[in-house]
């Protein structure tokens, strides 16, 4: 398929996973069998502990210079994602309530309107209004729940 990226190392991160939560059930296991001070499995545990740091290093250390590092961020989408999304609304939730939020979402999901366009449709907000309280500081920002 043209195009096709093979997400090889993702895969790989997802089974060097399952191989350290595997060999967490057995260090749990073992550690359970050990006798008060005395616990005959400490080679397996410490080889198995072993076993998991050194594929976790590995794992990550590929992860991110094939993956994370070669990741471009596509502003221009991720603008227009978060000015399709109708959690864009919950700046406005204090101001305007639950109730009529929802109903605001519901309306842009049914006609396919953006929170923006549905708002200004209603003449709740000016242009100017919604420029500030849907900024995408005001969007992203972490606020005081009263």
């Amino acid at each position: 398929m043209p195009g096709k990226v093979n997400p090889v190392i993702v895969e790989n991160m997802i089974q060097i996973g399952q191989r350290v939560l595997s060999n967490d059930q057995l260090i749990k296991q073992t550690v359970t069998m050990g006798n008060t001070e005395l616990n005959a499995f400490m080679p397996l545990i410490a080889e198995t502990l072993l076993e998991s740091l050194k594929l976790l290093i590995k794992g990550i250390r590929k992860f991110r210079t094939l993956v994370i590092d070669t990741i471009v961020v596509n502003t221009d989408r991720c603008l227009h994602n978060l000015n399709q999304s109708h959690s864009i609304i919950i700046p406005l939730i204090d101001i305007i309530g639950y109730e009529q939020a929802a109903d605001i979402v519901k309306e842009a999901g049914v006609n396919n309107l953006s929170i923006r366009q549905v708002l200004l449709k209603h003449k709740m907000f000016t242009e100017e209004e919604l420029a500030t309280l849907l900024s995408l500081k005001q969007c992203t920002h972490p606020r005081q729940r009263r």
